[in-house]
């Protein structure tokens, strides 16, 4: 199968608000299946958009092997602290953050991943919006 025919996209899109959702509350976005991804491939577009005033908005990657609890992924043996960066912080004008994360290494030995949205310092409100979606490539079972 050629490379184009095993690209898969911005594909599982998710988007939504996080509204009334509390500080330190992960809304986690659609699964990956990753036996359906080739390894060193995967990678997530996320779109942030913070409004409401002094929320921070921040990006994890997640790991299940049942597809119903999930765990959180360090990146290089940080603590959950340091691993867990503020990606938007606002002031009540809305701040808008386009990323590609790549996925760790640790994604890749899980049955399922995903990117969960952390809300941080304050309680989130409608105007506070995500959109994430991945792309990867599937493996070559020719």
């Amino acid at each position: 199968m050629s490379f184009n025919l095993r690209l898969a996209s911005n594909v599982l899109d998710k988007s939504g608000n996080l509204n009334a959702v509390t500080a330190g509350t992960a809304t986690g976005m659609n699964s990956v299946d990753m036996s359906q991804v080739l390894p060193n491939t995967l990678h997530a577009r996320c779109q942030l958009t913070a409004a409401t005033s002094t929320i921070t908005l921040a990006l994890r990657w997640q790991v299940s092997n049942d597809n119903s609890t999930w765990e959180d992924v360090l990146l290089g043996g940080q603590d959950v602290v340091a691993a867990l960066t503020d990606l938007i912080v606002t002031t009540g004008t809305a701040a808008i953050k386009k990323v590609h994360m790549s996925a760790p290494d640790a994604v890749y030995a899980s049955r399922y991943a995903r990117i969960a949205v952390v809300v941080g310092v304050t309680t989130g409100a409608a105007g506070d919006l995500y959109d994430v979606s991945y792309s990867y490539q599937r493996p070559n079972l020719n």
